[in-house]
């Protein structure tokens, strides 16, 4: 039977050399004719049968069916039906076999693979990334840089490095042992088999016979896009151009605004003709969505979720019950059934108009959403080396003489691109949060959305590193011998109330507000070890929902990178004596940016430094296994399949400058922003009766800083000093306008030694001696420094008059700082009365 090679069963040399020549040619991206992948299919699937026929001696029907089912093709028809399926297979169409839901959903034939690649160039893209990292060591020497851009550094404990060191194997072991309890689709024919491992009916998820559409395969499923630069903006252009909802918003609150683009909008659109309310179709398409999540996380979403389920924030209290998400299947809010469909669907959002009532509704649904996609990623990639290691020991234990070795190559290059669910490594999600208080709350978030299900180490030293000591402040309450010291805490306490609960959630002293940190973690799903554990405790036998949670990983070897700005700018930085190293963000598909208006009063700087290096194309090989990497990567195209998420309480011009910069997503755009109507605006927080006065000085963006600066020193210093004027606080937005206002001030001779400064750079010492010295009218005139506001919520006494010399980022920052007017009116008798307060801004 044997048809290649000499003496039977034995092959020659020579088919060896051009059998590994075809497999050379196959892994760098030779184009194979589609009918000679067909007709080679069927030559070894003939040959499979014959010998399963041999063996069985010929006389059993049955076992001549099973033999047909196991090995595919046995004769022209059903060669000719498979060349018909794959025929009806488009680029973005759905196959029509019976697994019509799942990673097939968007077309994954091997000919339309195999016409994107030579279409797209994906082949020269490669052979340019290889050529880039040509002559360096593919075993990566360097494992100690690793060390320096990881995460702060793990004790060198034995059972840690074997887990790391190991990891691939334990997933293949875990993957085993957890095979008899996941429930996995069963298929009749080798075809339907390989198809299915596209469709990756998940046992995590909530699979049901109608299920909506998969978010994550619609996704990581899509053709490449053009290589040409015309072609490429020609397909962006319609996806960065957002519109407001059809038949508007109305189960939202009226002074929230709704723009999308992409899909998601196509469907609104769809939709709109026939006058069905958008809130209806929101609905709709979150239940579909949602229905894809994995059971681990919808099991305790429910929980998780029921306080923002049960006040409903932001939703339109008209409607009653007509409000499509409330009274229905009470999964989503309002706000999370409009946005959730395009965070599913990998759209990049910009969300500015969080609240501190709507915060744990949008964190929530993030936590959920990067979950799922992490734990998703890591099951395809878990179920496909499982696939894989089956074919491979198949294949070695098959005798030779059964088939020839060019077909065997060519049948091994048809199921290539079916593996193809990889980045060049291993890191998918980035988190940029500003402190660690903000990370921890982020973090207890996913945690308590995985429930019991997961096992997680180093919990204890991510608490301890994360969050603050026991305040023991409340101790001296009770201490009867030391009023004095109660006296002090009491007041802490209230000088602290003061400040506002925004402000204490970020830097009160009960949160770490340390904002150099980073932070690796690691998950595994379907963790076999923790499900026995499970069994042997009696708490549950499911063992799809299992897991393996590490914090601290290296980020080589990390799913989700939690750091700040800061510390990873530093850690991405390269110098003389270090090397610069970046490839680990190169494969990242979601990137969240929470918190961007605490991150625009650090430095918006290092915000666009780490988003510039994501999604370059790696300069070393980091192990990385190119037969699995996506075509999209291949192509330098890593760009527009990532998911970028601003969420911030202002629409700052630096905030939606940068996400206009690097939203490039194919899933198109969704903004929320609020609208404040009048009656609500913070100028009606003003409690003093101050005249306020808004000078309009023209000028350029390009210049405004410069322009402002000549118009107060030509107008309003001239008149300071004409008046002898005292208890003048002048506020400052930006820290660069306050340098040119204080170098101003030092040049004029009649102010050089008649001001003093408050920044976020001063010394203690320094901001109660300058705050007493204009307290008492020592000196005339304050600097005060938005970002010193921000951080401290300083109470300025002894304040007369104000001078803005711009609008404040934050707009209750305004009746604050106005308020403090009222309070040096009703001051100590050194104050001056004989000048009304007044305002400038």
């Amino acid at each position: 039977m044997a048809r290649g090679g000499k003496g039977g069963g034995k092959k020659s040399s020579s088919g060896k050399k051009a059998r590994a020549k075809a497999k050379v040619d196959r892994h760098w991206g030779q184009h194979v004719d589609d009918d000679e992948i067909r007709a080679a299919k069927y030559r070894k699937g003939r040959s499979r049968l014959l010998k399963q026929k041999e063996k069985n001696g010929g006389n059993r029907s049955d076992d001549k069916r099973s033999a047909i089912h196991d090995d595919g093709y046995h004769d022209v028809d059903g060669f000719a039906r498979q060349r018909r399926l794959d025929d009806n297979v488009g680029i973005n169409g759905s196959t029509t076999s019976s697994s019509s839901s799942g990673f097939s959903s968007d077309g994954d034939s091997d000919a339309d693979m195999e016409s994107s690649l030579s279409d797209n160039g994906v082949g020269g893209a490669l052979d340019s990334l290889l050529s880039s990292i040509g002559g360096r060591d593919r075993k990566r020497g360097d494992s100690h840089r690793r060390n320096d851009v990881s995460v702060d550094a793990m004790d060198d404990d034995s059972d840690e490095d074997g887990v790391s060191t190991t990891l691939n194997q334990q997933e293949d072991e875990q993957m085993g042992s957890d095979e008899e309890d996941e429930d996995v689709v069963e298929v009749s024919s080798d075809e339907e088999e390989l198809d299915s491992i596209d469709d990756d009916v998940d046992s995590g998820t909530t699979g049901t016979s109608s299920r909506g559409e998969d978010g994550f395969a619609s996704r990581f499923n899509m053709a490449p896009l053009p290589e040409s630069d015309d072609a490429l903006a020609e397909a962006i252009a319609p996806l960065q151009k957002v519109r407001k909802v059809p038949c508007g918003t109305s189960h939202l609150d009226s002074s929230l605004e709704v723009m999308l683009s992409g899909p998601i909008l196509d469907r609104l659109q769809a939709t709109s003709p026939s006058g069905r309310d958008a809130g209806q179709t929101f609905t709709e398409l979150s239940s579909g969505y949602y229905s894809n999540l994995r059971q681990v996380l919808t099991r305790n979403w429910k929980r998780i979720n029921s306080k923002s389920l049960r006040l409903n924030v932001d939703a339109n209290n008209d409607l009653g019950d007509r409000s499509g998400n409330v009274n229905q299947k009470k999964r989503l809010t309002s706000l999370q059934s409009t946005i959730y469909p395009s965070l599913s669907s990998y759209a990049d959002l910009q969300l500015t108009a969080e609240s501190r009532e709507n915060r744990h509704d949008i964190h929530n649904l993030l936590a959920l959403h990067v979950l799922n996609h992490v734990l998703t990623s890591r099951g395809r990639v878990q179920k496909h080396n499982k696939r894989m290691k089956e074919l491979r020991e198949r294949e070695a234990n098959e005798d030779a003489a059964d088939s020839s070795g060019e077909a065997e190559v060519v049948a091994d290059g048809v199921d290539e691109e079916r593996w193809r669910d990889q980045g060049y490594t291993r890191p998918k999600v980035l988190i940029m949060l500003p402190t660690r208080g903000t990370a921890l709350s982020f973090v207890q978030r996913m945690v308590s959305l995985m429930g019991e299900s997961a096992h997680i180490d180093h919990l204890d030293r991510f608490q301890t590193e994360f969050s603050v000591g026991v305040d023991n402040g409340d101790d001296y309450d009770d201490n009867d011998n030391d009023n004095e010291e109660g006296n002090l805490a009491q007041r802490r306490r209230t000088v602290l109330q003061q400040k506002g609960a925004d402000w204490n959630e970020l830097f009160g002293e009960k949160v770490n507000d340390d904002d150099d940190f980073k932070l690796g973690i690691s998950m595994t799903p379907n963790a076999a070890r923790r499900t026995k554990r499970r069994e042997k405790s009696g708490k549950g036998k499911d063992s799809s929902g299992g897991i393996s949670v590490k914090f601290f990983s290296e980020f080589y070897r990390s799913d989700i990178i939690l750091a700040s700005p800061l510390a990873l700018k530093m850690a991405t930085s390269g110098d003389e004596d270090k090397d610069y190293d970046v490839d680990f963000l190169s494969s990242i598909e979601v990137c969240l940016v929470l918190h961007a208006d605490v991150l625009l009063m650090q430095n918006w700087d290092h915000v666009t430094s780490c988003l510039n290096e994501l999604n370059q194309q790696p300069t070393k090989t980091n192990e990385t296994d190119f037969s699995r990497v996506r075509n999209y990567l291949l192509a330098g195209q890593a760009a527009y399949w990532k998911q970028l998420v601003f969420v911030s309480r202002l629409a700052d011009p630096f905030i939606m400058s940068t996400f206009k910069r690097h939203a490039k997503s194919v899933g198109g755009r969704l903004k929320l922003r609020r609208k404040v109507p009048a009656d609500e605006a913070t100028v009606c927080d003003v409690l003093t009766r101050v005249r306020q006065v808004f000078q309009r000085v023209p000028c350029s963006i390009q210049t405004q800083g410069d322009d402002r600066l000549k118009y107060f020193g030509e107008k309003v210093l001239p008149q300071i000093v004409r008046l002898r004027q005292k208890h003048t606080l002048i506020y400052i937005p930006s820290y660069f306008d306050f340098v040119s206002l204080r170098n101003l001030l030092m040049k004029a001779d009649t102010t050089a030694s008649n001001f003093v400064s408050v920044t976020e750079y001063s010394r203690v010492s320094e901001v109660s001696r300058g705050r007493a010295r204009f307290n008492q009218g020592r000196k005339a005139i304050m600097l005060y420094t938005g970002r010193a506001h921000f951080f401290l919520r300083h109470g300025i006494k002894g304040a007369r008059h104000l001078i803005l010399f711009g609008l404040p980022e934050h707009a209750e920052f305004y009746p604050e700082l106005m308020n403090m007017l009222m309070e040096g009116a009703s001051g100590e008798s050194e104050v001056e009365v004989e000048a009304p307060s007044s305002c400038l801004a």
